[in-house]
């Protein structure tokens, strides 16, 4: 019927991430699970689509602070994704990056490093080295260098991020204020007190401009 149509669902999940933007995550939490019982029963269980929206329910759940609920739904997202055949697919990066978010924000760190490393590889064969999504997992490994004290290695990675960003976008661009803003705490690890200053004016000046 045109209630339960897979058109339904995608606008549902559509209505998910614009309340999830607003912060209005009792509401996307809402349309997600809506989506969801959807695509079950239109697509199955072991769908892409399935998956995907296992992760943004799951990330909705992290932002509400259901820290169980939401490793439980990330995890089946990760696992529908390997049943739906897309292991190699961007589908399969988003819930391998899902899942790697999550443990890098509880300090799981050692959970979150090969899961941002498999997404990292995926994204590079499907869309190439230079793919803004690249950036993105190159800043998050990044950080997860800088707590492991791993300083070179996540060094190389602000590094790769910021040229990426700075490709299509030139020096001022949002995300390259969160790379600098991220790579400024390893350079107060360092005691490197007055670069680390100016990697964050220049990230404010960004943020302000």
């Amino acid at each position: 019927s045109g209630e339960d149509s897979e058109s339904v669902a995608e606008i549902h999940t559509y209505l998910g991430h614009l309340y999830g933007h607003q912060g209005r995550d009792g509401l996307a939490e809402a349309n997600y699970w809506r989506a969801l019982t959807l695509f079950e029963k239109l697509l199955g269980n072991e769908h892409r689509k399935t998956a995907a929206t296992l992760g943004n329910l799951g990330t909705s759940f992290y932002k509400q602070g259901k820290f169980v609920e939401a490793e439980a739904l990330l995890k089946r997202a990760l696992a529908v994704s390997e049943q739906s055949g897309s292991g190699s697919a961007p589908d399969h990066a988003a819930a391998l990056f899902n899942l790697a978010v999550f443990y890098q924000e509880k300090m799981r760190l050692d959970e979150a490093e090969p899961l941002f490393r498999n997404a990292l590889v995926i994204i590079e064969t499907a869309y190439g080295r230079e793919h803004l999504m690249v950036a993105n997992i190159s800043n998050r490994l990044a950080a997860v260098f800088v707590q492991q004290g791993r300083y070179p290695l996540a060094e190389a990675m602000f590094e790769r991020a910021i040229a990426i960003y700075e490709k299509p976008f030139g020096p001022a661009h949002p995300d390259i204020a969160l790379v600098l803003r991220e790579w400024s705490v390893l350079r107060l690890r360092q005691s490197r007190f007055s670069e680390a200053e100016i990697m964050q004016k220049r990230a404010l000046a960004i943020v302000e401009k």
